[in-house]
């Protein structure tokens, strides 16, 4: 039991930090705060199934009861029983998308295990389709906030790999013994729980990121804001505009900026005086 949770733990490891990477991407943390659209759905579903094949290559395969891919899952042949961790990035995408998204990463990664095969493959399939429902209802009527907690992520992240351990036992009793089951259930179910509340932590922290970036750029806007208030008592509205020009140049640390009115440039800071000179037009 503990050599195959053990392993289970490593595989998982190997997964949790390629989705960490993946929220470290500035685009994928800037939807978190955007209200679901048909853009984001997809874009949410791209990253699913991305999530989705590499957890299924992570998964552990067992034949005659003990472990024959140390490394990545490429293929599963009928003596194979896999102990599939895309369970995990079928509950995250219930809990996020909800019913939609949960059903759709489901049936993906069921139908891209069948591709790789294995005799559990069907039972699987119907497995990942009831997660994906599953997972979108708790999001519907239980957990309405934006994010879902990770404690609630934990005390229902068991609920993925009961349902596949208990099909297994109902259409392939005869073909593994109920102790092999017992020493490679208990811990596969204990490490998706874990290892879900984990991903919901990372989604967390990913929010909790860009929440404080907006809430840093709005304070700068007050003080830059502030600042300008004194500026505009000025008499022309070239030396406004430069102040203006000159406080943005300063505050905001960037590398050039152009104060133009409709398309006429009125002030410039930092920038080549040969491209943008003032008086000019803007050039397209």
């Amino acid at each position: 039991m503990f050599s195959n949770l053990f392993v289970q733990f490593e595989r998982i490891g190997l997964l949790l930090m390629i989705a960490f990477l993946i929220t470290r991407i500035p685009f994928l943390k800037t939807l978190l705060y955007r209200q679901f659209q048909s853009q984001s759905y997809s874009i949410y579903i791209v990253v699913f199934m991305l999530l989705t094949i590499i957890s299924t290559h992570l998964s552990i395969g067992f034949s005659n009861e003990q472990i024959v891919n140390r490394y990545l899952l490429i293929t599963a042949d009928d003596e194979m029983i896999v102990l599939n961790l895309s369970v995990i990035v079928i509950a995250i995408a219930g809990l996020w998308g909800g019913i939609f998204v949960g059903v759709m990463i489901g049936l993906f990664s069921g139908i891209y295990y069948l591709i790789i095969g294995g005799q559990d493959s069907i039972i699987f399939t119907i497995a990942a389709f009831l997660i994906g429902i599953i997972y979108g209802l708790l999001r519907k009527y239980l957990f309405k906030e934006q994010l879902i907690r990770p404690i609630y992520a934990f005390l229902t992240g068991f609920i993925p790999a009961f349902i596949c351990l208990l099909l297994i036992m109902i259409f392939m009793n005869n073909e593994f013994s109920s102790t092999f089951l017992f020493s490679v259930g208990i811990p596969y179910i204990l490490v998706v729980g874990t290892a879900t509340s984990i991903f919901t932590s990372i989604i967390h922290i990913a929010f909790k990121e860009e929440g404080n970036e907006i809430v840093l750029a709005t304070n700068q806007v007050f003080e830059v804001s502030e600042e300008a208030l004194p500026i505009f008592k000025y008499n022309t509205r070239k030396e406004r505009s430069d102040a203006i020009a000159n406080l943005l140049y300063e505050r905001l640390n960037i590398s050039g900026i152009v104060i133009a009115k409709e398309d006429e440039i009125i002030a410039t800071k930092g920038i080549n005086p040969n491209l943008y000179k003032p008086g000019e037009r803007l050039k397209s």
